[in-house]
Order: structure tokens, then sequence, then C-alpha cells
């Protein structure tokens, strides 16, 4: 089995028609995001809120986007830079792929994201109390 980079046809396919992700607006009231960033964070996100990890090219998410790769490059190590997300290297059928994930404590407190920031206190006090 060979292991071969997605093409940008083969990635607009993999995109369905039907698929979405939603810009919330503490992403700008409250972190400031902007162009690429913004899509980039609420792309991300998306797969934080249903509790998936987010394993992407960078070839996926400028499809997503609809940008260069470079882009891509820079929105992501402005949002990693911002404590926004961080990258953790995730082996997949042997190859190693980047995974995104949203940084629970950057996250702005609102009723939105109270429940989450609780459980992740909670789990913070049980490992220290070990």
């Amino acid at each position: 089995m060979t292991n071969t980079v997605k093409t940008s046809v083969e990635c607009k396919e993999m995109i369905n028609a039907n698929s979405y992700f939603r810009i919330y607006g503490f992403m700008r009231s409250e972190m400031h995001l902007e162009k690429t960033e913004l899509l980039v964070y609420a792309l991300i996100y998306s797969y934080f809120r249903n509790a998936t990890p987010f394993n992407a090219s960078r070839t996926y998410i400028a499809e997503w986007v609809g940008c260069c790769e470079n882009s891509i490059d820079t929105a992501l190590k402005n949002l990693a830079a911002k404590g926004y997300i961080y990258k953790t290297p995730t082996l997949i059928r042997g190859v190693r792929v980047p995974s995104y994930q949203v940084n629970i404590d950057a996250l702005p407190e609102c009723d939105e994201h109270r429940y989450m920031l609780d459980i992740k206190r909670a789990d913070d006090r049980k490992c220290r109390n070990m």
C-alpha cells in the first residue's frame, strides 16, 4: 500500500456539498480573529465541538478555506503562537499526520464553554490530587 498526498481535485471531492462549519461571534468579538485565521480556527473548532481531533492536510484545509497552503501554514502558526490551538502528530495507517486541537484554556468564558471548562478544571484537580 502506497501513501500518497491528496491532490487539490481529490480534496474538493472529499468536501461533501452538505458539509459546513460555523463562525461563532466570540471568535471575532473576544478572540479578534480575522480572515484566514478565523476560517481555519472555525474549521478546527467545528471538529472540537464534535469531540473529534482534526486530522487534515494543509491541502484539505486550503480547499475548505479557499486559499493557498502558504496562507494555511501562516494561519496555523499564528493560531498556535496565540495559544488558541496546538498541534500533535498522530499516526494514521503508518503515516504521521498533524492533529490540531483547540486549547480549552484559551476559550473565552461564556455559557457556550462553561461546561467544557468545568470538566477540564475538574480533571486538572484530580490529576493534582493523585
